[in-house]
């Protein structure tokens, strides 16, 4: 499990901000959270969000 590659934040395109979504519920409408974007808070990122859209 240790080598398992993080998946990059869709926002920045780094790993080092983003949280996938571990529940399975809301992981069929959501990528995951990005930290980075409205520190402190979260940002939910929807399934087929692109920038610029």
């Amino acid at each position: 499990m240790a080598d398992q590659k993080k998946p990059n934040c869709p926002i920045h395109g780094t790993p080092d901000c983003f949280a996938p979504a571990l529940d399975p519920i809301i992981a069929k409408a959501y990528e995951g959270y990005c930290t980075k974007i409205e520190w402190p808070y979260a940002r939910i990122i929807p399934k087929g969000w692109k920038p610029g859209a």
